[in-house]
């Protein structure tokens, strides 16, 4: 099934989408990520949780999570198939993109992140917390994830060390980083970076 969301500005006020069933897209209605504003005003703690297999969430401009405005997360069994595109995120509370296991012993792998817009802006960063914990994609234990052709952009704070552009850690593996354009970030592409 797919869900069309006609054009317009959406203040979410709090609530947030989870996509919980597998197979299901949420993209605009018109194609055009920047007709589509899914706004969170920094009250929303995460605009979009995708918690099932094959989910596609496309064509969206997603701004002012008080965390992440994408969190893609494993609970109860192991998700693959996640596809995220052509996404215009703006100003994170936190991370644009965080993908993670919510329950040990579960993953969230075999995903796409492609043709997207990251992007921390000078007033976002002003909202930026806990010593600059914000970057652009974040995964932890993500096994076969490509990322590409995508512009991330804006991700340093005046104080404090932002995490990456796009970073994969703590048991992350076989990823594809290729084609991204990385601009006026505190760092690149890590992978690893962790002692255990």
């Amino acid at each position: 099934d797919t869900i069309l969301v006609a054009d317009g500005t959406y203040a979410l006020g709090g609530a947030y989408l989870r996509l919980d069933v597998p197979g299901v897209s949420l993209r605009s209605a018109s194609g055009n990520p920047e007709a589509v504003v899914l706004d969170g005003d920094y009250v929303t703690t995460e605009i979009v949780q995708v918690v099932a297999s094959n989910v596609t969430v496309a064509e969206l401009t997603l701004r002012e999570a008080w965390d992440h405005p994408v969190h893609v997360m494993s609970e109860g069994a192991s998700i693959t198939g996640t596809v995220l595109y052509r996404l215009h995120v703006v100003d994170p509370g936190q991370q644009a993109v965080k993908v993670n296991p919510a329950t040990a012993g579960t993953y969230a792998d075999q995903g796409l992140l492609a043709c997207s817009r990251l992007e921390l802006t000078d007033a976002g960063r002003a909202q930026v917390r806990d010593n600059c914990y914000t970057g652009g994609i974040d995964a932890h234990q993500a096994r076969d994830w490509v990322v590409r052709d995508n512009d991330v952009e804006g991700f340093w704070c005046e104080l404090g060390l932002s995490e990456h552009a796009v970073h994969f850690w703590r048991g992350s593996r076989d990823t594809v980083v290729e084609r991204n354009r990385l601009r006026d970030n505190a760092r690149g592409v890590g992978f690893g970076l962790d002692v255990s």
